[in-house]
């Protein structure tokens, strides 16, 4: 899955987009059929578990669209499920190990995981890092704090919605903003928060 949530499922299999997961595959790994119109104007079905549809699936997914106007498509869903987000440092000399050690290595059962560098100027820069994983849990085990949309009591309001689009306005091209923005991301980062897979709040981060 992408980092936003504003693509199209045909823009997005006509580009074989990928997501953050280093352990999932490209969205043409899910994408089970689709119905498309040709260049001459004839509207065809095309499945993946079709020997005679191989050459023109492989041909939509990453084609970016010179083929064809896609139409319609049927992908393959994951269950919306409840993770928690967790947060650990590390640096680039030590980035390899601990990545291994908290994701690849890991015993309890990860949903998404993702590491930055820091790009802040200073001693930060190319050198201070930060792991984030998100854990499965089960939905009696929930937090207080699963977002709104969950049942939960936890929601993003507008004023830190507008404080967090600031921050994040001000690192571009701005040496100081770029030193905030991970000071900031350090010292509260996703730590604690409980949201769902499908959760708009998830997609954002």
């Amino acid at each position: 899955m992408q980092s936003n949530d504003d693509f199209t499922v045909g823009g997005s299999i006509s580009l074989n987009c990928h997501g953050w997961n280093p352990a999932t595959e490209s969205i043409a790994s899910t994408v089970e059929s689709f119905t498309l119109m040709k260049a001459d104007g004839s509207i065809v079905q095309c499945r993946r578990d079709r020997p005679h549809d191989h050459e023109l699936f492989g041909a939509v997914c990453g084609g970016y669209g010179l083929l064809w106007y896609h139409y319609l498509g049927r992908t393959a869903r994951g269950a919306n499920v409840l993770y928690r987000a967790e947060e650990f440092s590390a640096s680039a000399a030590n980035y390899s190990a601990r990545f291994a050690s908290i994701v690849a290595a890991a015993d309890v059962t990860i949903g998404l995981a993702y590491g930055r560098i820091s790009v802040a100027p200073g001693p930060w820069f190319l050198n201070d890092a930060r792991i984030t994983r998100f854990v499965r849990v089960d939905a009696n085990e929930a937090a207080a704090n699963t977002v709104l949309e969950n049942g939960g009591t936890f929601g993003v309001t507008a004023t830190e919605i507008d404080l967090a689009r600031a921050v994040f306005r001000a690192s571009v091209q701005n040496r100081l903003g770029k030193l905030g923005r991970w000071a900031i991301e350090r010292v509260h980062g996703q730590i604690h928060r409980t949201v769902s897979r499908n959760s708009r709040n998830h997609r954002e981060n």
